[in-house]
């Protein structure tokens, strides 16, 4: 038997790379096959060190300012031949912050741009930046200031460096500075949203509440976007406000877009294509997906539903494990995934289903191992 596992990330508990190889030992107890593990990421969380397994790459590790200025270790992915990923997640990630120290205001994506900067210096010739998992609203402000673009009030007075989104209405104006773009570099920014930069379906109203902001806060950051990307308009010319995409991460997307150019794919398609995972797929008797929470925005083209998608061209059945399931999941049935389960065995906490995640994984993998060996 041959069993795919392509797992996304549990966040806050498991890695894409643990959520695999939990799930590989629970089906192993009760059934005998080959298991490909293929750990997935969409361009958040953990897609750096997806796409270093995927094309036998390799984690590097720096210090980079993170989201609120401080030191931290961040790792990018080098996966030979000059390419590089960088992921939001890891300077600017939300996952690392406790409820209470999210700050959209103040969280800024500087570390992001210091790390890109720092990749095009060391010569890479093609740069993919994880756009998912982000606590910040900042429009891409931060990372434009590290890559050497100076922002100014209406005094004249220069933004400091690494503000966050609660000074973007401040800004009237920007000048290029010392940004320098290697002619033969290449920006890829792997995305799965398609949000507009600024306005209901924007990057401040659709995703800033689950970064800590109040509906007035809301409001001032829709309006900051929109007021940043006139003056992005102005220095670099074009209006990306409507691209799709450009909302991700807080608006990052846009913001680099503006100043660096570049395209934005899927983030699936870009870790699918590594990993050879439709070839994989069209020689398997099962796929296994899940990730932490599964819920009825996943069926609008999130990484479970491309999998089962993906397995139901090939007539492959697919079955989702994930942490939680909510009832809205079951339109997946209509995009290839044959069952749903979640994990938790019993009432508990979240702080309990955090810590156990990969037990409670492994035996619910079993449980799906044993009921394909009795259909078997």
């Amino acid at each position: 038997m041959n069993v795919i596992v392509a797992m996304d990330s549990f966040k806050g508990s498991l890695t894409a790379l643990q959520a695999c190889e939990a799930v590989k030992k629970g089906l192993s107890v009760a059934l005998d096959g080959t298991f490909s593990l293929i750990p997935m990421g969409d361009g958040g969380e953990g897609t750096a060190e997806c796409m270093a397994a995927a094309c036998g790459g390799k984690m590097v590790f720096e210090t980079v300012p993170d989201l609120f200025g401080r030191e931290k270790r961040c790792g990018y992915a080098d996966l030979g031949n000059g390419v590089a990923v960088i992921e939001t997640a890891m300077a600017a990630g939300i996952a690392d912050l406790k409820p209470e120290e999210r700050d959209v205001l103040r969280a800024s994506t500087y570390g992001v741009g210091f790390q890109i900067r720092r990749a095009m210096d060391l010569g890479y010739k093609k740069i993919i930046v994880g756009l998912g998992g982000s606590a910040t609203t900042d429009g891409g402000l931060g990372a434009l200031q590290a890559l050497g673009v100076v922002f100014y009030d209406k005094n004249g007075k220069k933004i400091p460096d690494g503000a966050g989104g609660g000074v973007l209405q401040e800004i009237v104006r920007a000048e290029k500075g010392d940004l320098k773009i290697p002619l033969d570099c290449e920006i890829v920014y792997a995305c799965d949203v398609t949000n507009p930069y600024y306005g209901l379906t924007g990057a401040a109203h659709v995703y800033g509440p689950q970064k800590g902001a109040d509906p007035d806060t809301v409001l001032l950051l829709d309006e900051g976007l929109r007021s940043f990307a006139k003056v992005l308009a102005e220095c670099f010319g074009g209006d990306i406000s409507e691209v799709p995409g450009a909302g991700a991460a807080g608006g990052l997307c846009g913001g680099l877009l503006a100043a660096l150019g570049g395209t934005v794919r899927s983030g699936f398609d870009i870790l699918a294509e590594a990993s050879l995972l439709e070839e994989k797929i069209a020689s398997a008797d099962f796929v296994i997906t899940g990730e932490g929470k599964t819920d009825g925005q996943t069926a609008f083209g999130k990484l479970p539903c491309r999998l089962g998608e993906m397995a139901k061209k090939y007539g492959v059945p697919a079955i989702l494990i994930s942490g939680s399931v909510a009832s809205s999941a079951e339109d997946l049935y209509e995009h290839g995934i044959a069952a749903l389960f979640d994990t938790v065995p019993s009432p508990m906490s979240l702080d309990s289903a955090i810590g156990y995640a990969a037990e409670n994984l492994e035996f619910t993998a079993k449980n799906v191992g044993n009921l394909i060996s009795k259909l078997l």
